[in-house]
């Protein structure tokens, strides 16, 4: 498509879109960042003040790491079968000394972990119960069924002999 512009009109177009294009990036980054604060002072402030949160994490992390290995070891020694009423509470008392970390700092998202590990082993707790209890009641089935067979076939062998003694008592009293 041929163009009626000469060629000193396609550049002084060109010209006019570019200062156009210039103009509307600048005042749009004019709109976008005329709040943005470059003092060097408050940024070090804050990123001092990052570091130092990052710190106390890392710090209470350490702290927090030995009571969830210590909780997560007696949950897998933990045995239900025993009804030992004051291991299950302890375990579920360290569990809320865990829980309490991220209640200390609710505002900070690091903290979560500590409240989603408490739980995960909360819920192992209780699967480790709810294993046990279905372990007993099939052992207690299977013994319920073994005396359930031992007992019909001691009928079927009584029911079987009072057969074969009539057989006979019928064949003996008809010669």
């Amino acid at each position: 498509m041929k163009s009626n512009l000469s060629t000193r009109e396609a550049n002084v177009y060109l010209i006019y879109l570019l200062l156009v294009l210039l103009c509307s990036v600048a005042s749009v980054s004019w709109l976008a960042f005329r709040n943005y604060n470059t003092n060097d002072e408050t940024t070090r402030a804050l990123v001092y003040e990052r570091v130092k949160k990052e710190r106390i994490f890392w710090k209470k992390q350490k702290e927090a790491l030995a009571l969830v290995d210590t909780t997560y070891k007696a949950i897998k020694l933990f045995n239900p079968a025993l009804n030992a009423i004051y291991a299950d509470n302890d375990i579920r008392n360290q569990l809320r000394n865990i829980k309490s970390y991220y209640s200390e700092s609710e505002g900070d998202i690091h903290y979560k972990i500590f409240e989603q590990t408490s739980n995960l082993y909360l819920m192992l707790l209780e699967d480790k119960k709810i294993l046990q209890k279905k372990q007993s009641n099939v052992r207690l089935f299977k013994d319920q069924l073994q005396k359930c067979q031992i007992g019909f076939k001691a009928n079927q062998n009584k029911m079987n002999l009072k057969v074969v003694q009539q057989q006979r008592g019928d064949q003996s009293a008809s010669q």
